[in-house]
């Protein structure tokens, strides 16, 4: 930690831990002191108690309070403290100090022997009350001390049970909602009400005609019920009805409630305009549904001048209209927001649906429960995206960023979701994306850099296979599929899950536009599930256009964790991802995350035009990252305790591992390198060694490796008939593999023990001919317990791979730990810049306004900005919160913590503290 602002802060760090210590302290020093203490009586509440003994006493026993710049440390203020409490209740003024002690002593003696007896008299009845007041607990509060310790089953039996019991009760509670007492008086003049009474849902009042007209005239989205008392009838009223003084329901033109304009531009004077209804009829959509009102005027008392309000006072007052020129309807912003919310937080609900919801809720109050669809769709994109606006262009914030990360990412995994289609005969009409390619990229962008790859590179449709298995992520170049128009969407996320760049398909998936999609987004590990096939792409294509190399370069591939378990041993050797020094604990599937989300949009998007999915599709997006950024505190945390747990658990086991095998761990980088050796001379059919077979029993122990893969998932992972359907095929495959290479080995072995038997005969041995000599046939008994008879020449390829995969997880957790720790910190060093960038943005606009004070604009901007501040500050805190728990935050770097000294806060260091 260096610099004047580092030594400041780590000395304010230390003055606050320091108050929090003397404070702790003084609290216990403060307790230790009060009378009584220990003999019960505090909690009992006898020491302060007027009867027996301490009738004959002035006054109770009282503690005096401790000066709050007596120091905690200091043994005389300590002791006059104890002075003060000890010798308060002296006689009288002259009484010494010594009769004063007496008298403490005595009154101590006789305070613990008048509690004694009390307790002694009280103690069998309140034992007998023990078991009553355990049942009062139970019934006051059904989640209570004594039903802590029950399992959750048990506490929703006892609400059951209540719920059951109470059930009868409130159901005619819910009954009697529905009317009125016979005898009532209005809230606000407090008169007796008449046979028309007027009860407000919204505000919880009862009132007469007259107070109801002055109340909710400008009040009009409440939900109002009439109730007569002399026929038992009642109706909803609707914002412009009204009683009159006859009891008689009236029309009256109530305008919709806007911000009054706080100077008249014709006369110039201040606070003269007021509200009234205009000429136009206007329906006006809200949470609560649809309101019938009238437009707003405005009049000035003084010229009298009026004029209708403009879209834009609407807009001000939290109202957004259905079209941009004479429009009657207008949409509250508050309903937008809740659409907003509800939308991405349940991505299968459509439009139609909501807009459906909010006209029954209109019809039930008596309303006239129309609302075009079109329009509301249209308001919420708008809305939308303005909010998208403020964030990016006034709070400059970043899109498609992770705050862990940083400005280099660590791994980023790639795939394709197919379920996120769009019919050819879809909405003919194609509205204009307000997103464009902030978020998706354009698919000409994508098209014109596969045409560059396509004019160095000829195209094959060809499937690319590993082992047994087949991807349709593995082709180099997809064909079109008829009646779709878009295919499906590529996404690719960062480790920790935040989408980081998209782009629509035409076709399928193909390693060109997994090639386009990388030029976005580069990172040090490149995770994909057929990375054994598309890094040779990319290598070709690198070699061919220069500008391509440094993917390939920069870049170290990553095979995904769970995909891997499907290509074949030698490819796993080679390529699995937690087998790269320095990569962590990715996993290489968190993209598969994202699209357990994303494929539920799949409902509503397959319909829409393409401007209008883009822009779907760029507002999940940007949602559901601004939801991971919100959360990526408590993830970091988790990964970090996770790691924790996991790096000692791994580093016993391989221990355990190589006790068994008698191995070192200083032999095991020979023994990985040896393994993989023997993969790329099985991947081009070379042999590892001299002896005869070599390729066809290296393979035979791969398969067996494969075959138990399989069975793993068929038990763990596969819980639907299809999945397991494509395992056992697979399955099958390699079962018929192993079949043919044990016929195989079976033939050539009596050949081979007879050569052997020559070279004996004839002095001529060969290295190795005493291990063959041991050699049998292949049973398929022992391909299912893979022990061979050549498994004396050393461990299998199994045993071996699961000693590496073992070593390697070992490493990786390690690795994490340091990981993890570098993007806490990371994302502290990232809010704390934001954090100054808004403050110094804040100064130059409160510049600009100092010179024109009517810059509204200005104005509203450093509002926003302060209140993104605020928001950064908070989240700031909390992190600092959170993580010092785990870490030991008085290593981190503040020199550019904080802009000058006026902005280091006390009160925000002490809410970084942790109380013991």
């Amino acid at each position: 930690m260096e610099g004047k602002d580092g030594w400041l802060i780590k000395k304010k760090l230390d003055i606050a831990e320091a108050k929090r210590i003397r404070k702790n302290e003084a609290e216990r020093r403060k307790n230790l002191l009060k009378v009584g203490a220990g003999t019960g009586a505090i909690m009992a509440g006898d020491l302060n108690r007027k009867d027996g003994f301490l009738a004959e006493i002035e006054g109770p026993s009282r503690l005096i309070k401790r000066k709050k710049d007596c120091n905690a440390y200091d043994s005389d203020a300590t002791a006059s403290v104890s002075e003060e409490i000890l010798f308060h209740q002296a006689d009288g003024p002259n009484t010494s100090c010594f009769s004063a002690l007496e008298l403490s002593h005595q009154r101590t003696s006789r305070l613990r022997s008048e509690i004694l007896r009390s307790q002694i008299k009280e103690c069998e009845a309140e034992f007998k009350k023990s078991e009553c007041f355990v049942q009062d607990i139970d019934d006051d509060d059904n989640i209570s001390v004594c039903n802590q310790d029950k399992k959750w089953s048990s506490r929703q039996q006892v609400i059951d049970e209540d719920f059951n019991n109470c059930r009868d009760d409130f159901f005619n509670s819910f009954i009697k909602k529905n009317c009125i007492p016979r005898q009532s008086f209005c809230t606000e003049c407090e008169k007796p009400l008449s046979s028309c009474i007027i009860k407000c849902s919204t505000c919880k009042e009862l009132l007469c005609g007259t107070c109801d007209l002055k109340f909710h005239f400008k009040r009009p989205f409440h939900v109002r019920e009439l109730f007569n008392n002399k026929d038992l009838s009642s109706r909803f009223l609707l914002p412009e009805e009204f009683i009159g003084v006859d009891g008689i329901v009236k029309a009256k033109a109530v305008p919709v409630p806007l911000f009054v304009p706080s100077r008249c531009i014709n006369c110039r004077e201040h606070g003269t305009f007021s509200r009234e209804a205009g000429s136009k009829s206007l329906a006006i959509i809200t949470k609560e549904g649809r309101f019938d009102l009238h437009s707003t005027a405005f009049r000035c008392c003084k010229c009298k001048d009026s004029f209708e309000a403009s879209n834009e006072m609407y807009i001000s007052s939290g109202y957004f209209p259905s079209t941009a020129k004479k429009t009657t309807c207008y949409f509250a912003e508050d309903l937008t927001l809740h659409w907003h919310h509800f939308q991405h937080l349940s991505p299968s609900t459509s439009v139609r649906k909501y807009v459906e919801c909010l006209e029954e809720v209109t019809k039930a109050r008596g309303g006239n429960g129309i609302i075009n669809r079109t329009h509301f769709s249209r308001v919420g994109k708008e809305i939308e995206f303005f909010r998208h606006r403020i964030l990016t262009a006034v709070l400059s914030c970043k899109i498609l960023y992770c705050e862990a990360c940083g400005q280099e990412n660590l791994a980023v995994h790639i795939d394709g979701n197919f379920k996120l289609y769009r019919w050819m005969n879809s909405a003919q009409y194609n509205s204009p994306s307000l997103f464009g390619n902030e978020v998706v990229q354009w698919c000409e962008d994508r098209r014109n850099h596969e045409r560059q790859i396509n004019l160095v590179k000829p195209v094959a449709k060809k499937k690319d296979t590993c082992g047994t298995s087949t991807y349709a992520a593995g082709r180099a170049e997809s064909s079109k599929k008829k009646n779709i128009d878009i295919t499906g969407t590529l996404m690719g996320s960062c480790r920790h899950g935040i989408i980081l760049g998209a782009t629509d398909l035409e076709k399928g998936e193909s390693y060109r536009a997994v090639h386009f999609l990388l030029t976005k987004m580069p990172a040090k590990f490149i995770c994909q599930d057929v990375i054994c096939h598309f890094w040779k792409f990319a290598h070709d294509v690198g070699s061919l256009i220069k500008e391509y190399q440094r993917i390939t370069e920069d870049s170290t591939p990553f095979l995904s964790r769970w995909h891997g378990k499907t290509h074949a041993w030698y490819c796993q050797a080679l390529w699995l991802g937690h087998w790269k020094v320095n990569s962590a604990a990715t996993l290489g599937e968190e993209q598969e995350q994202g699209f357990a989300y994303f494929s539920s949009l799949a409902l509503k998007t397959k319909r829409m035009d393409r401007g209008s999915r883009r822009d779907s599709m760029s507002s999940s997006i940007l949602y559901f990252n601004a939801k991971k950024n919100r959360k990526i505190a408590s993830t970091l945390t988790k990964r970090l305790k996770k790691a924790w747990k996991l790096a000692p658990f791994l580093r016993a086991k391989l221990e355990e591992m190589l006790n068994e095998k008698k191995l070192r761990e200083g032999q095991l980088p020979e023994l990985l390198q040896k393994l993989q050796e023997k993969a790329i001379n099985h991947q081009h059919h070379l042999t590892t060694s001299n002896l005869p077979l070599d390729h066809e029993r290296n393979h035979l122990e791969g398969l067996h490796m494969a075959l138990q893969r399989f069975k793993k998932r068929i038990e763990v992972e596969a819980v639907t008939a299809k999945e397991r359907m494509k395992i056992r095929v697979n399955l099958r495959k390699t079962k018929e593999d192993a079949e043919t290479l044990i016929v195989t080995i079976n033939a050539a072995l009596p050949q081979i023990l007879a050569e052997c038997e020559d070279r004996e005969r004839k002095n001529e041995r060969k290295e190795g001919d005493d291990e063959i000599r041991k050699w049998r046939l292949v049973t398929p008994q022992d391909f299912d317990s893979g022990i061979f008879p050549w498994q004396s020449l050393g461990g299998t390829i199994k045993d071996d791979f699961e000693l590496i995969d073992v070593w390697m997880l070992s490493q990786r957790y390690e690795e994490e730990i340091s990981e993890t720790e570098k993007e806490m910190r990371e994302y502290i060093e990232g809010l704390t810049t934001k954090k100054k960038s808004l403050h110094e943005e804040i100064l130059e606009r409160e510049a600009v306004l100092e010179q024109n004070e009517y810059a509204y604009i200005e104005r509203s901007k450093i509002f926003l900005l302060k209140r993104e501040y605020e928001n950064v500050v908070e989240r700031r805190l909390s992190a600092l919160k959170t993580f010092s728990v785990l870490l030991d935050m008085n290593d981190y770097d503040y020199e550019n913590d904080e802009s000058d000294d006026d902005d280091v806060d006390e009160g925000e260091i002490s809410d970084c503290e942790i109380d013991d």
